[in-house]
């Protein structure tokens, strides 16, 4: 009992210290009728994270092209990433649609998702209202409370640089117009985020108690063990109190890791000091890491909260980067089909693709071209980037590339193709230099077309085109058909949506209308700190400082995150029913989900505890060998890659490493794939000069309500008098500015 009591002084001291201040929550408890006071906290806490890091209808969409496209794990189509431009230090912005939210989501109460219920949660549970005799079992809960609000705070000053924390929640107690705190080494803020994380571990790090109060089903983040089905769909069992509060020490853990290696470069011995407290903490209680996937933390969405169709914005847009599909198509990654959608090059995808190959192959291997300089027409050669099977290849993220124009040779820039072929008896009824009388002769012959007979391309026989089975397509055609195929991978978008049918694109592979399950059977989660991230993140520090955490070192952790991150790209798309994982009626694509002869059709799964690993792993690129930077590039190359459903997170770990390297991809692609580099990264971005642009570093804190600017131009001037990092080199809109503690450079370009 003494534990507890000591416990409740010490979250009081904590939270006047440093969170919101307890007596202050304590009077506004009593004199404010708006908090609720008889809601059970565990329930508080359900209503408090109810959507947990999902904002809106169209959310996944705005940070596609938001955080997503910078961090290049999307593209809007024929656009690029947000990047910023040297000559005028614009550009960058990754806030509207994507980081605004986070800061907004903090300060959110009422019916809404946010921490300012989780903060009176807290205060609920330390403050008078509750009887004396109850606190300590519901002591778990605001430990939990506590460290989700923690995660937030931190993730908003490390990426804005200030916020309002200390004056937060307090209007009702004449603190109106409340100031904003400065993230600086001075402030000291990152030891007092880290003082109540680590006050929060010492908490589930006691015996439970066996009359504690646990969260149970109201936990969207732990209060489930979920077991993935081959056709689709979860089995979701309720953990027990043991298991819930295990998994959220485990989180924790991690998130102080994850909390100090940002203090690395600016206040090593800060970093030291936590590094070796939590290795002890690891020798003491071994369960205290997190060790399996289901140990990663993700918020699983009740069935009412996610788009259940938003008309295909998401799946018709928004595509693959260049840089994320080459980089895996380098090294055969086995994740590729079930992060990204195919595009319609092969018979099985798309009528008219079929059409086109059966009879009209050249128009896939050529295209005449015009020549501006030379004022000619000549064929130029697609490079086998249309050729069958081919179903996946990324778009430029290159804002560089903005004014060019996609033709064979070049990147892939927008969604689709468009084919024009001719019936074999087709007259040209615009060629030069023909009287009116055959131009009128000729349209009227070229009415008349009605079928046609030609070469089939794969039987090698003479028959009557069909066009999905039908012989009338040439009717009405005037000789003349033209038609569009997909071309760009595009997101596998039912990870972001429930439905994504409605409109625009449609076929296998991107209609979810027909052949649904039940829309209750697909669960949505919004990730978190997934375990994949948490084993990249062990082998970084490893590889930085030596040694191991846990019984793993730099290697043990890099292909565990490896294969975390296959286990968890299975499980993610059997859960959300991704097609060509859990639907056998999918199309037959060579290949993909067939042999190379299109014999043995299966559900593609990866068999991330055998052959798929192995081979992986034994590529040389992937291979865990080379000098301290090589190594951690390569980490991080596997953190972009896994963290595809959190950019953010990617964006945190770019800045703390400067890794991945960029990689300068050319415009001209003559020989089409083979001409993309080889080595594995970003896509350097330039501008319309050939200048190289910068990756933006930080976001602008949101201005508040008119009355409150005076403090925020002041918090801003404090801001943009930081030096070395520079916060605003260039201006309060110059997102190459820094948070101080982002001091690396960026790796460069590697080729």
């Amino acid at each position: 009992m003494k534990t507890y009591k000591k416990y409740i002084v010490g979250a009081a001291v904590l939270s006047v210290a440093v969170l919101t201040g307890c007596k202050d929550k304590m009077r506004e408890l009593n004199t404010n009728p708006d908090l609720i006071s008889e809601t059970l906290p565990e329930y508080m806490f359900g209503g408090a994270t109810k959507n947990w890091g999902w904002f809106s209808n169209g959310w996944a969409r705005n940070r596609a092209g938001a955080i997503g496209s910078t961090m290049q794990v999307s593209v809007y189509n024929g656009s690029s990433g947000s990047y910023v431009n040297p000559t005028d230090w614009s550009g960058g912005g990754v806030g509207s649609g994507s980081f605004s939210e986070f800061y907004s989501r903090y300060y959110a109460g009422g019916s809404s998702t946010g921490c300012r219920n989780l903060n009176s949660l807290c205060s609920y549970i330390a403050g008078p209202n509750m009887d004396a005799a109850d606190k300590p079992r519901y002591m778990d809960i605001y430990a939990i409370a506590r460290l989700l609000q923690m995660h937030e705070a931190w993730t908003i000053f490390t990426n804005f640089g200030a916020m309002v924390f200390h004056e937060a929640f307090q209007i009702r107690d004449g603190i109106t117009f409340p100031s904003y705190d400065v993230y600086t080494k001075e402030s000291g803020i990152y030891k007092q985020l880290d003082d109540s994380v680590k006050m929060c571990i010492e908490q589930l790090s006691t015996p439970i108690r066996e009359d504690a109060v646990a969260l149970g089903a109201q936990d969207g983040f732990y209060g489930f063990t979920y077991t993935t089905k081959e056709t689709g769909g979860t089995t979701w069992t309720v953990n027990t109190p043991e298991v819930q509060r295990g998994r959220w020490l485990k989180f924790a853990t991690t998130l102080r890791l994850k909390m100090a290696v940002s203090m690395r470069n600016v206040d090593p011995d800060f970093y030291q000091k936590v590094l070796g407290e939590v290795r002890q903490q690891i020798a003491a209680n071994p369960n205290a890491l997190m060790s399996e996937v289901q140990d990663g933390c993700q918020f699983v969405l009740p069935d009412d909260w996610y788009d259940k169709n938003e008309n295909n914005q998401l799946s018709f847009w928004y595509g693959m980067p260049v840089s994320f599909v080459n980089s895996m198509k380098q090294v055969d990654d086995p994740r590729l089909p079930l992060v990204a959608n195919m595009n319609y090059c092969d018979t099985s995808l798309n009528a008219w693709y079929k059409f086109v190959a059966t009879y009209y192959p050249d128009s896939l291997q050529m295209k005449w071209v015009y020549d501006k300089e030379t004022n000619t027409w000549a064929q130029k050669s697609w490079g086998g980037i249309l050729d069958l099977g081919n179903v996946f290849m990324g778009q430029t993220s290159n804002p560089g590339n903005s004014g060019e124009t996609f033709n064979p040779g070049t990147l892939l820039k927008g969604m689709s193709l468009t084919v024009t072929v001719h019936h074999p008896q087709w007259q040209n009824p615009n060629q030069a230099g023909i009287s009116a009388a055959e131009k009128a002769a000729r349209e009227a012959a070229n009415a008349k077309l009605t079928s046609a007979t030609m070469l089939n391309h794969f039987t090698g026989q003479m028959e009557v085109t069909k066009y999905d089975g039908d012989e009338t397509v040439w009717e009405g055609s005037n000789g003349e058909l033209s038609s569009s195929f997909r071309i760009a991978s595009g997101l596998q978008s039912r990870h972001y949506l429930l439905n994504t049918g409605g409109g625009g694109w449609t076929g296998p592979s991107w209609d979810y209308d027909n052949d649904q399950p039940a829309v209750t059977n697909i669960k949505m989660v919004t990730k978190v700190l997934p375990y994949a991230e948490h084993c990249f993140l062990m082998a970084l520090i490893c590889n930085y400082d030596g040694g191991t955490i846990g019984s793993k070192d730099a290697e043990g952790w890099y292909y565990e995150g490896i294969r975390a991150s296959m286990q968890e790209t299975v499980e993610d798309a059997e859960r959300v029913y991704v097609k060509i994982c859990t639907n056998s009626d999918f199309p037959t694509v060579a290949g993909v989900n067939a042999d190379a002869d299109g014999s043995n059709k299966r559900l593609y799964k990866i068999d991330y505890d055998g052959a798929d690993y192995t081979d992986y792993i034994t590529n040389p690129k992937i291979a865990f060998t080379g000098s301290t930077d090589e190594k951690t590039n390569k980490i991080m190359i596997q953190m972009w890659l896994a963290n595809w459903q959190k950019p953010e997170n990617t964006w945190f770990y770019y800045k703390l490493t400067g890794y991945p390297v960029t990689v300068k991809y050319n415009w001209e692609t003559p020989n089409g794939e083979a001409d993309l580099p080889t080595t594995l990264g970003f896509e350097q971005p330039y501008n319309s000069e050939g200048q190289m642009m910068v990756f933006p570093r930080r976001v602008v804190t949101p201005q508040p309500q008119v009355e409150n600017m005076p403090k925020w131009y002041e918090m801003q001037s404090a801001l943009e008098a930081q030096t070395n990092p520079a916060y605003a080199p260039h201006g309060w809109n110059d997102n190459s500015g820094r948070v101080f503690w982002d001091i690396v450079e960026p790796a460069g370009l590697a080729n």
